[in-house]
């Protein structure tokens, strides 16, 4: 854990919630032993945070189709033009395109860590 926070930090320390909090159709459980029985996020599960104006979209799997939709940054949904997007741990430039369906980012080849795919969105 302090190797994730260390590496992505800025999208959880002194952060706030965004407009919403993420999306994708898992549902944690709750109650008496809930977390023996969950499986994990899927990869259409993403959170948001912001801080100091910056948005940042915490892709809780990676797809391996090699694209992550992010829906609730389409441009029908979300009426801001997106300059860059940026993988946190990754130095290369992405490809992305923000489309009437969704926010589009191919993914690199090499994850920069195991779990929870940080993307600071400039706006």
């Amino acid at each position: 854990m302090g190797k994730w926070l260390k590496l992505n930090g800025e999208a959880i320390y002194e952060s706030r919630p965004w407009l919403i909090y993420g999306e994708g159709s898992t549902k944690t459980l709750t109650g008496h032993l809930a977390d023996q029985k969950f499986d994990g996020f899927g990869d259409e599960d993403i959170r948001f945070t912001t801080r100091d104006g910056q948005l940042y979209a915490i892709a809780l799997g990676w797809p391996e189709t090699g694209i992550l939709p992010i829906k609730s940054l389409s441009s029908t949904l979300y009426n801001v033009k997106i300059k860059s997007v940026e993988l946190i741990g990754h130095s290369d430039t992405l490809e992305w395109e923000q489309n009437k369906s969704a926010l589009e980012i191919q993914l690199p080849k090499a994850k920069p860590c195991e779990y929870a795919f940080v993307f600071k969105i400039n706006r």
